[in-house]
């Protein structure tokens, strides 16, 4: 008789699931309907192969595993069910619950053991301290990614304001110097037209010739180092915008304005790689913190360019769309591009709890989860979609901002806090 599977086609349980590892058809039947009254969904497999590909299709809360099995030890299968899944809490069945036994299962990774013959009041107790052992697990690791992610962004915001700041007062000297540099040079040039004759008199042709191909590229070069410094201490200031710290403030905010300094700062990633178009709707304001939104339409924008697998920019195209929704109550901005799909587990991510510690642990910019928790905390959303003809789309929903709404110093919800 096949054991059943884990995964029901078509339909997602969420209840905890349980697999049962014993070759005995009484005695895994026996741990199967004991443990099912505490809720959860059980598997079961009479071998050590049948377990590893079970293990394969889900991810599992809890496993009861017998010491003796026809194709391997018991002990094996534990420890590659908890290299596998770390999480999974494995209670090891025991035929000899003797101290060097006990010891060789918490040994291999079983959190807890049962004795043969098993009791099945006993074996729901146990069950029951390893789902909430697990539990337990889960929430403290939530909190670890919230923290991460509140950390990490105070870390990247303390960085671009320092940076913000220094390079604020250096740009603006050198915007001002070229100016006058520039200004000089326009005096200079003029005297120079009005005694050009002369000077072609008393001077040899060589030395003239050399003369004006040199003003020609003073006069070229000044222009573009002047519009790169501006460009430069622009981005400084707009640098300022993802320099948030503590809280976030809610105030209405032009969702228009914020995509362009947005655009301007993954700029060098879009270069190159994909022709960017604005298809804006002129919504109403939105309800939000302007520094965290900024973060987050960038980090959106450099996240969609990535997936695109051919950079040639002819070929590519991103677009982002603003509007405002039937009922007028959320604004939505839309970005998609013609790069790969998003994969099932990209669409995972967003609702991962774990995934913004790994983003923040491993990673110098937000991804998914990140975003969505930012938004989340602004009341806002980050939906995803996977285009029929290619491409992905990320859609940020964010509540249209009531008239006469005065913003207030802490308002909004914190960011390690439950959406």
């Amino acid at each position: 008789m096949s054991s059943p599977p884990l995964v029901t086609p078509g339909r997602r349980d969420e209840s905890p699931v349980l697999l049962v590892v014993e070759d005995d058809p009484n005695v895994r039947e026996l741990l199967s309907n004991a443990a099912s009254g505490c809720g959860v969904t059980c598997g079961m497999a009479a071998t050590g192969r049948r377990a590893r590909e079970l293990i394969k299709q889900r991810e599992l809360a809890l496993a009861l595993v017998s010491d003796s099995l026809p194709d391997e030890t018991g002990f094996e299968l534990v420890h590659a069910l908890r290299t596998a899944q770390p999480r999974a809490q494995v209670l090891s069945v025991l035929s000899d619950p003797s101290a060097a036994r006990i010891a060789d299962a918490l040994r291999n990774g079983a959190s807890d053991w049962l004795a043969r013959p098993v009791d099945p009041v006993t074996v729901a107790h146990r069950v029951q301290l390893a789902l909430d052992r697990r539990r337990l697990l889960d929430e403290a690791l939530r909190m670890r990614a919230r923290l991460l992610t509140a950390e990490g962004m105070a870390s990247v915001g303390s960085i671009a304001a320092a940076l913000a700041q220094e390079l604020d007062a250096p740009l603006r000297e050198v915007t001002e110097a070229l100016e006058r540099v520039g200004e000089g040079f326009g005096a200079l040039f003029e005297r120079l037209r009005a005694s050009w004759q002369r000077l072609e008199e008393r001077t040899d042709e060589a030395t003239m010739g050399e003369l004006s191909r040199q003003l020609a590229a003073i006069d070229e070069l000044l222009p573009i180092a002047w519009r790169g410094a501006s460009r430069l201490l622009h981005l400084s200031r707009d640098l300022r915008l993802v320099s948030f710290r503590g809280r976030p403030v809610l105030a209405p905010v032009d969702v228009e304005e914020l995509l362009d300094v947005a655009v301007a700062l993954a700029e060098p990633e879009l270069r190159g790689r994909t022709q960017l178009a604005k298809r804006y709707g002129g919504p109403p304001d939105a309800l939000g913190d302007p520094e965290r939104l900024v973060q987050v339409f960038a980090n959106l924008l450099v996240i969609s360019v990535k997936s695109i697998e051919k950079p040639e920019a002819v070929a590519n195209q991103t677009v982002v769309a603003t509007s405002v929704d039937v009922s007028r109550r959320f604004v939505l901005v839309e970005l998609s591009d013609s790069g790969a799909r998003l994969s099932p587990q990209a669409l995972s991510q967003v609702l991962d709890p774990f995934a913004a510690a790994r983003e923040a642990s491993t990673t110098g910019t937000l991804g998914l989860s990140s975003c969505s928790a930012l938004l989340r905390a602004l009341g806002g959303a980050l939906e995803l979609e996977s285009l029929p003809g290619g491409g992905s789309l990320f859609r940020v929903v964010l509540p249209v901002a009531p008239s006469g709404f005065k913003p207030r110093s802490g308002e909004g919800r914190p960011l390690t806090g439950e959406p």
